[in-house]
């Protein structure tokens, strides 16, 4: 996590000599960069119902302490199926800064099913016969 700026300044005095000085700047930045959220909870797990996979994504920024440095974001979603209807949806965010240093935040969503199935069409009770064969 380091690297070198040179500067370099030419003069030439007024009997026409030059001289060159070089100055140069080492930066040894060993403050990763910081991923946050403007919301207090927004890396804190989620639970959802089987059926909503719409959770929205929280805003997230990264912020270096070196000025000028552009920062590398990404960000990853995966999914981890316990069973069919129980899983467990992955969201990872990544930022590196100009040196390579990294940083990180995740949130997990855990889809559980935990409505039970409905009958749509139920047919009334009805009384018959004995001899009345059931369908």
């Amino acid at each position: 996590h380091r690297y070198k700026d040179e500067y370099k300044y030419d003069t030439v005095d007024d009997c026409g000599i030059e001289h060159t000085f070089h100055f140069y700047v080492h930066v040894n930045d060993i403050t990763p960069p910081v991923v946050s959220s403007p919301a207090d909870d927004a890396f804190q797990p989620i639970s959802a119902s089987c059926g909503d996979l719409t959770v929205a994504l929280p805003k997230v920024v990264a912020t270096d302490n070196c000025p000028g440095v552009s920062l590398v974001f990404t960000y990853n979603d995966t999914f981890h199926a316990q069973d069919c209807c129980n899983f467990t949806r992955h969201r990872h965010w990544v930022a590196k800064d100009a040196c390579g240093a990294p940083a990180s935040q995740h949130q997990d969503v855990y889809y559980r099913d935990n409505t039970p199935p409905q009958f749509n069409l139920v047919p009334d009770d009805m009384d018959v016969p004995c001899t009345y064969e059931i369908p």
